[in-house]
């Protein structure tokens, strides 16, 4: 269980990751900083869900 777990935390980092790239992209393609969209608050509850679901399991 603790393996699937810590894989599923560490999907949800990596997801989290992806979502801030994709999110930069789309930011540099405006040409101009964009207000806070979808993709920022996921690129930073994703990987904070990841190491919470980790840490939880490690107490």
């Amino acid at each position: 269980m603790s393996a699937l777990v810590t894989f599923v935390g560490c999907s949800l980092v990596l997801a989290g990751f992806a979502a801030e790239k994709f999110a930069e992209h789309r930011w540099l393609a405006a040409s101009h900083p964009a207000p806070l969209d979808t993709f920022a608050v996921l690129a930073l509850t994703l990987p904070a869900a990841g190491l919470t679901l980790m840490a939880a399991l490690a107490a």
